[in-house]
């Protein structure tokens, strides 16, 4: 059986990111594994901010906040394992698979919403984007939805 040493969790600071956080930090503490927590700076938004004439004082705004709530939501997890917080730059999927392989992630956990039927054929989620170009299994934490969130980074860190 491989041997687990990184995990690799994509967050957007979304309840459904915390649930596949909070998973990803259990399964990290087991396997005695470092947690990779890991932001996405859409390179498109940042592109849109400058061509508006925003410029750079807003892209480099958007990315301080970003950093914060990261590490927030690190802070947040280091209790249950060590933490690492990321922040990348480009498309979410691409930045996402890329990081995996920068940083040697053994495995990939990503909170999803769990859609059925027809909703769930004619949606291209991203976590099965990140799915097909990820070069390491790719583990999907579906919340329940009869409670609430394990945590809301937002609120215990007054991030929101």
């Amino acid at each position: 059986m491989p041997t687990i040493n990184r995990i690799l969790c994509p967050v957007d600071f979304s309840d459904t990111a915390a649930v596949g956080a909070r998973e990803a930090a259990a399964l990290a503490r087991a396997a005695g594994a470092e947690l990779l927590l890991v932001h996405a700076l859409s390179e498109p938004w940042l592109s849109t901010s400058r061509e508006k004439g925003y410029g750079a004082p807003i892209a480099q705004q958007y990315e301080m906040i970003a950093r914060q709530k990261l590490e927030a939501a690190a802070r947040v997890l280091a209790p249950i394992a060590h933490v690492r917080p990321v922040l990348v730059h480009g498309a979410v999927d691409e930045a996402v698979a890329h990081a995996a392989t920068k940083y040697s992630a053994d495995l990939i956990v990503m909170g999803t919403r769990a859609r059925k039927g027809i909703a769930r054929l004619l949606t291209d989620s991203m976590t099965e984007r990140v799915m097909r170009r990820a070069r390491v299994p790719v583990v999907r934490v579906c919340p329940n939805t009869n409670r609430k969130p394990p945590m809301d980074f937002a609120a215990r860190h007054g991030t929101a």
